[in-house]
């Protein structure tokens, strides 16, 4: 991390936008929000590109088929039906057994979906809001956290590998990831807090990383890694050490993490619902191969859980080639270090389920984000030329992997959004049958089903 006077390329881009173009873009956004790709591409300031993609994500919120999610389905009936009618003493009470680990009669887990839902539901009475909100809040961190990573990618610098791991990034938990409210915006914020933090300490990004545990109850657990890369920061002899320990035998005492999280009301009804006993015994090409038979390929490879070598498969690349011990900055070994000690921490949790799946997601973001800083930064890309074979090979092999996932998350966003997205997105409330997502109108003109 330089400690020299900002140059003039970085003040440009951390200058904010006028009044004018706020103006401006929001009355695009209620009318043309697709023209707002235009002044995003023009635009040279993060800040403002910042703002055009919270922006864009508030709309989408507006337009979301949220009844092609279960999670979203259900988390709006809860707004609807349960918050609207909710008394405040009620609510009080139902908050202070969140806080206090215990089960609450709503059966809502979290401080953030708990005062968002009633705000809407009953205060404002106008649970349409609900998840235009909660769109605007995913977004500012998940764009923040994008243009961060991103913030050096020049096209005549890279290669069509490079752009299949922009797009995996892009799509692994990207603009639909708030269906589920709480889980993906946790993440999201912290991996933005992580990511500013380290480039430039400041105590409200500090402040930021204990959030997610609000957010959702899981990030007590899940945010563990990064809390230990904070207290000790990057030590990459240990890390690898643990990570490979990890990937080969039970690290963690089970019985004794189990009863320890049981402890409370919450936490036995949490480890009832994810404890497993023995790992999956089936292969994943058994797995594909039931799958198949009811879906599509790639759904089926993504339940046979082909994406989860993935980012395995680039940690060994990215230590073998030296990067980690060597080749980043102290500021990319970070951010690595989060990704490998949550990687490692989701090998050691695999007897509950819900904290290995999510462990892992948190672990790939984290992995791409260091990977492609370390990339695309001009102070350590010039460090990727003369490589061995292998590299290439493991980067290939990487991106193999993930395809099915990004062709079924592609697929997903296609059912979830449609023409409004793009023009007149206030057509979506006024005309709800005639909001098509993009699969059914492309069904509709090749005269489909």
């Amino acid at each position: 991390m330089s400690s020299t006077a900002p140059s003039i390329r970085d003040q440009s881009r951390a200058a904010g936008p006028s009044r004018r173009q706020i103006g401006a873009a929001i009355v695009k956004a209620a009318i043309v929000p697709g023209l707002l790709a235009l002044d995003f591409w023009k635009a040279r300031s993060e800040r403002y590109r910042h703002w055009l993609l919270t922006l864009f994500m508030a709309v989408l919120g507006f337009v979301a088929l949220t009844e092609r999610s279960g999670d979203a389905t259900r988390h709006l009936m809860a707004v609807e039906l349960v918050y609207a009618n909710m008394p405040f003493g009620v609510f009080l009470d139902e908050l202070w057994r969140i806080l206090t680990f215990r089960l609450t009669e709503s059966g809502t887990k979290d401080v953030y979906k708990h005062v968002v839902s009633y705000f809407f539901g009953s205060v404002l009475g106008m649970p349409q809001l609900f998840f235009p909100f909660i769109a605007t809040v995913y977004g500012y961190f998940f764009a923040g956290s994008v243009l961060h990573v991103l913030r050096h990618l020049n096209l005549s610098h890279v290669n069509y590998v490079i752009l299949g791991f922009v797009g995996v990034f892009l799509l692994l938990r990207g603009i639909d990831g708030y269906f589920t409210v709480r889980t993906w915006t946790g993440m999201w914020i912290l991996v933005y807090a992580c990511l500013k933090y380290y480039e430039r300490p400041r105590l409200r990004y500090l402040l930021l990383m204990f959030v997610p545990p609000f957010i959702h109850i899981g990030f007590f657990l899940l945010a563990i890694p990064a809390w230990i890369v904070l207290a000790f920061g990057s030590r990459p002899l240990l890390y690898t050490v643990i990570f490979a320990v990890s990937s080969v035998t039970t690290v963690l005492p089970v019985e004794d993490i189990t009863e320890q999280i049981a402890q409370t009301e919450r936490g036995a009804a949490q480890v009832r619902g994810y404890y497993r006993e023995e790992q999956r015994e089936t292969s994943a090409l058994e797995e594909f191969a039931g799958a198949r038979e009811q879906t599509n390929w790639y759904n089926a490879y993504r339940r046979a859980g082909v994406q989860r070598w993935a980012p395995t498969v680039l940690v060994i690349t990215l230590l073998a080639s030296g990067f980690y011990f060597s080749k980043m900055t102290r500021y990319q070994k970070r951010i690595f270090s989060i990704g490998l000690m949550t990687l490692a921490f989701s090998n050691m949790t695999w007897f509950l389920f819900a904290v290995h799946n999510r462990s892992l997601t948190i672990a790939m973001i984290f992995i791409l984000s260091a990977f492609l800083m370390t990339r695309l930064d001009p102070q350590t890309r010039g460090q990727f030329r003369g490589l061995p074979g292998f590299y290439k090979g493991g980067l290939h092999l990487t991106l193999l992997l993930y395809f099915p996932l990004v062709v079924y998350q592609a697929s997903v966003i296609s059912e979830r959004y449609g023409f409004f997205s793009l023009i007149f997105p206030f057509g979506a409330l006024l005309f709800p049958e005639a909001n098509l997502s993009f699969k059914e109108a492309i069904n509709a003109m090749l005269g489909r089903g």
